[in-house]
């Protein structure tokens, strides 16, 4: 790769951490935030998920934050700034895969340009969230196992597993990604493929040692947690309900102008690999690069289509994949110019059209328009946090968001880690109990007896908690969605 080219990687790179540093600071707090960071703030307490409190997803990243989850508000910083370790990795193994890559440096430049302003890779890499994470892992379980093609070297088929079994650790749903891995084992394997297999399969068992041991602690409440919670969670929505939710998600993907470019960029060069390759079997899709990586894409889509509720963020996981399949398409279209002598200029309004499309990710995620975020932005949660230690009133906080006890470093009252009141799950109260969930009984009991000393809600207090809440608490502040009541 010529020195212009690598200039411009190295330029894009630092606009890429700089633009990650910008969200940090100013990006509004997601809900799920909180979620990871009470959960870290337990396993740093010495509690631990399933047993302890209520974790509906797979145990490692809360392992993770837990490390910096008692410092104020600047747990928040800190646990975005670990984000940004694993998102600046995950940026330098894409440059490094598309340098390895066959084609044109100026591909290879583009490539990685539409990674570094890729708005969904800038929205949601910079949060205390699984998707820095697995998006490193993933990337550097594919790295491994096309390094083990080329060697056959038995490392890089065990940190294959390795990282694909930490993915899943972190996102159960990405469990299914082992299988074709195993396979890609399996046909790249020259000899001894058990031998590798095995090697491989050893890597996913490493990787998952905590979650086995939970397993053979409580397998109920590991089951529950990982996979019943998310059976029971919506049990009124319909069929119907349920494909049109999909449409409305995947229709908003498909007027976004950098989805438009890169899905345009992905059928060349699914056009590219049909002219180059004879046929498409299913030995060959184990064998071509492209072609693995294209089931992988495919897989991955596939994994966040299926579960309930759907997001956009859900296809965050699928962009390094997809730009590693970039620069073929652009190298066939640079190859199509004499027939097609309008491509370049299409190509430079794709290009342009792309750096807009930053635009409404600037305005929802920093700009926190939408009338639902505006009680996230980082500056109405820390007045929050920030009046809270104000007073000398000793005791935890009961929050309808877990965010707020933790950057607060306050604690939470027990089982409200999760959610903060009961929300009619079809579970008896025993239940309930048995999988630390919240249940009004026990939190009504906490309020008459003046557990909490705060208690933060939004809006207003649930119907269940209203009355004792009122009767034992007085509201001393209310300003944007939250109200701050304190104990009599």
């Amino acid at each position: 790769m010529p020195k212009a080219a690598k200039l411009m990687i190295v330029m894009l790179l630092a606009t890429h951490v700089a633009l990650l540093i910008l969200f940090v600071h100013n990006r509004f707090i997601d809900g799920d935030e909180g979620f990871y960071l009470a959960a870290a703030w337990e396993v740093a307490s010495g509690e631990t998920p399933y047993l302890d409190y209520c974790y509906p997803q797979m145990p490692l990243l809360p392992y993770i934050y837990s490390t910096i989850s008692d410092y104020g508000f600047d747990t928040l910083y800190y646990a975005r700034y670990m984000s940004i370790l694993a998102a600046v990795l995950t940026s330098c193994l894409m440059i490094l895969m598309l340098r390895r890559q066959n084609g044109s440096d100026m591909s290879k430049v583009v490539s990685f340009m539409l990674y570094a302003l890729s708005g969904l890779i800038l929205a949601w890499h910079p949060t205390a969230k699984t998707y820095p994470w697995t998006n490193f892992l993933l990337l550097t379980g594919l790295f491994s196992i096309f390094r083990f093609a080329r060697s056959q070297g038995y490392a890089w088929a065990l940190l294959s597993g390795i990282a694909f079994g930490l993915a899943a650790n972190i996102r159960l749903t990405l469990l299914p990604l082992i299988l074709p891995v195993m396979i890609f084992i399996i046909a790249n394997a020259d000899k001894r493929r058990l031998r590798h297999l095995a090697v491989c399969l050893a890597g996913v068992v490493v990787a998952s040692a905590l979650s086995i041991s939970l397993f053979t602690r409580d397998p109920q409440s590991f089951l529950f947690n990982n996979i019943g919670f998310h059976l029971i969670r919506y049990p009124g929505i319909s069929f119907w309900q349920a494909i049109l939710e999909r449409l409305l998600v995947l229709g908003k993907l498909a007027i976004n102008p950098q989805i438009i470019v890169i899905v345009f960029l992905l059928a060349a060069s699914f056009l590219s690999l049909c002219r180059d390759q004879a046929a498409i079997s299913f030995r060959s899709l184990f064998r071509s690069r492209d072609q693995y990586v294209f089931l992988m894409l495919g897989l991955i889509l596939l994994i966040h289509i299926l579960p309930n509720p759907i997001h956009q963020q859900y296809f965050t996981q699928a962009v390094p994949f997809a730009i590693l399949l970039v620069p073929k398409g652009l190298d066939y279209l640079a190859r199509r110019q004499s027939r097609f002598p309008g491509i370049p200029r299409l190509m430079k309004i794709a290009c342009v059209i792309y750096v807009l499309g930053l635009i409404p990710y600037f305005a929802i995620f920093l700009g926190a328009i939408r009338e639902r975020d505006s009680s996230h932005r980082i500056e109405n949660v820390k007045a929050l946090c920030n009046r809270i230690p104000s007073d000398d009133i000793d005791g935890p906080l009961y929050s309808e968001w877990t965010v707020i006890p933790v950057l607060s470093a306050r604690g939470s009252v027990g089982g409200l880690e999760f959610i903060a009141y009961d929300y009619g799950y079809p579970l008896t109260d025993a239940e309930k109990r048995y999988y630390h969930m919240p249940v009004s009984e026990d939190i009504n009991e906490e309020l008459k007896n003046r557990i909490p000393s705060f208690c933060i809600v939004f809006d207003a207090p649930h119907p269940a908690l209203k009355a004792t809440m009122q009767e034992n608490y007085e509201l001393v502040e209310s300003f944007d969605r939250y109200q701050l009541y304190r104990r009599k």
